[in-house]
């Protein structure tokens, strides 16, 4: 997964234009098996992500809604996002622009599995997370675990 941020969406799609044509896209070619491009808007209660050593392991959920999901989960995300935050910090939760849509996906580091399955029971307990409602805004869930590459700004 690579995750870019991007001011200009004329721009954008033509460096995808690009990237498709490219024998070696993002100079890692070699490593590329299958490529999809989507575009994601980042939720206005989350800061922009930046570089840091904030992992190695990334959880990286992405929720598709139900029809009626997206105006109440950025609503829950709003009012329960800070409470979350106590207990660990989020690297993003952005919705899909293109692509299938509509989903979501939000990106949480953990400095190890562990740490990862006793936060998540401590938000659990402390009824901070999930939002209640929320689950219930989504028709499917997809859970992935990331590490960064050697070439990644995230650590």
């Amino acid at each position: 997964m690579i995750i870019r941020a991007v001011d200009d969406l004329a721009a954008n799609l033509n460096e995808r234009r690009a990237l498709l044509v490219s024998r070696n896209p993002f100079g890692i070619g070699d490593l590329i098996d299958e490529m999809t491009m989507d575009i994601y808007s980042a939720l206005d209660c989350v800061a922009p992500m930046a570089p840091g050593d904030m992992g190695p392991f990334y959880e990286v959920r992405t929720y598709v809604f139900r029809p009626d999901g997206v105006a109440p989960t950025e609503q829950l995300w709003r009012e329960w996002l800070p409470k979350r935050e106590k207990v660990s910090p989020i690297l993003t939760a952005m919705m899909s622009a293109t692509g299938r849509v509509a989903r979501f996906m939000h990106i949480w580091p953990y400095k190890s599995l562990d740490e990862r399955a006793r936060l998540r029971a401590e938000a659990v307990a402390d009824k901070v997370w999930p939002p209640p409602g929320g689950p219930e805004q989504f028709v499917r869930m997809q859970n992935d675990i990331y590490m960064p590459a050697p070439f990644s700004p995230l650590r």
